[in-house]
């Protein structure tokens, strides 16, 4: 009854993450614990793993890591990286990439080409002819600006750069809000990382990396990798269908009803409906006489909104938490430059149309309090 009394006076969560989550995922998550090391909790990885195989259409590692997606971009860097890496950047979580790598010693390039700008992949085999590098970090979709890039022009970028010798260029991809909700090709990376906080529509405290063969032989030839993050181990691990320590239970239940949830309806069917719910936002948006951050190559699951109309976005924020429905400011240096709608998570079409017609009124009231002398 206390569940259900909670979930009933929740606020709708249109924010990147963390995500509205189902009664259901939160009730499979009361199971009760087990020794992770059991043969049930085996059976569970066993089953988590397979599912991930099948809904993505790979056969490579997967690990599990309890962990937040920060913390598996540092796996990939510490097991991935022999010396140099290239790191591209059009937001603020393509600068993480560089963040992290230059934290742990790695002689780290930044190839910036700015918030909300589309990704020169000439200027990035250029810069790849340039330098002995031996890894490159790509965002698939930059949550801070809403902005899909392409996943295919990076690979095709990284193979231009050097010939044969390209395939010792190893591909680390962040696919945190992507994953799940937009279309991913395996073949298109060497490591891919993402969260469950997204649009997998879980709670926060997991994240996964898919590893194929060449991630896992880099892994041998890099010193230094630690022991939480390291690939060989977490490998060893997940051969044996374990995690390298204790994971969260609680997640792993819900993980694993969310992946049978996605099977049953397709997993086509689970990212169009992102699709349907940015494509609504962005007319309604337009409607209201917005522009979007971003001019082309819109995310499927988190639409950024200029405020060129200058409305108090803050005010705008509070306001409609007031209603019941959560949206986020802009992210870094974009904060109140822009705002942002997130179509991941238990949130319906119906929900993003109840939002949206709450932020008409809002948005008119403010620009009419405006107008007056």
């Amino acid at each position: 009854m206390l569940l259900l009394f909670t979930m009933a006076n929740m606020k709708k969560l249109f924010i990147p993450g963390p995500v509205q989550v189902d009664r259901r995922v939160l009730e499979e998550m009361a199971r009760p614990m087990m020794h992770h090391r059991s043969a049930e909790c085996v059976a569970l990885i066993r089953e988590i793993n397979g599912l991930l195989s099948e809904l993505l259409g790979t056969k490579d590692s997967i690990f599990l890591l309890t962990s937040s997606a920060t913390g598996a971009m540092e796996a990939c860097i510490r097991s991935c990286v022999i010396s140099r890496v290239l790191c591209i950047a059009n937001g603020e979580f393509g600068r993480r990439w560089h963040s992290v790598a230059v934290s742990n010693g790695k002689d780290a390039r930044l190839l910036d080409f700015g918030d909300g700008a589309l990704v020169d992949y000439g200027a990035v085999a250029d810069e790849l002819r340039k330098g002995d590098f031996d890894a490159v970090t790509f965002i698939i979709n930059e949550t801070s600006t809403g902005m899909e890039n392409d996943s295919k022009a990076l690979k095709a970028a990284v193979q231009a750069a050097s010939g044969d010798a390209a395939k010792d260029i190893i591909i680390l991809a962040d696919g945190v809000s992507a994953v799940f909700g937009t279309k991913v090709d395996m073949a298109d990376y060497d490591a891919l990382l993402f969260a469950t906080q997204k649009s997998l529509a879980l709670p926060p405290g997991m994240s996964i990396i898919i590893a194929n063969s060449r991630a896992i032989g880099r892994a041998k030839l890099v010193k230094g990798r630690g022991y939480y993050f390291d690939f060989l181990l977490l490998k060893k691990r997940s051969d044996e269908n374990m995690t390298t320590t204790t994971p969260a239970l609680p997640i792993l239940y819900a993980l694993r009803y969310r992946l049978q949830e996605i099977g049953k309806q397709g997993i086509g069917s689970y990212i169009n409906r992102h699709k349907a719910m940015a494509e609504l936002v962005r007319s309604r948006i337009r409607g209201m006489g917005f522009r979007l951050f971003v001019p082309s190559s819109y995310s499927n699951t988190v639409t950024v909104i200029s405020n060129n109309l200058g409305v108090d976005t803050e005010g705008l924020i509070r306001l409609l938490s007031e209603k019941g429905y959560v949206i986020e400011n802009g992210y870094g240096p974009l904060k109140n430059k822009t705002f942002r709608i997130s179509h991941m998570g238990d949130i319906t079409p119906a929900d993003t149309g109840e939002l949206l017609a709450e932020m008409e009124k809002i948005v008119k009231s403010q620009l009419s309090a405006s107008s007056l002398p």
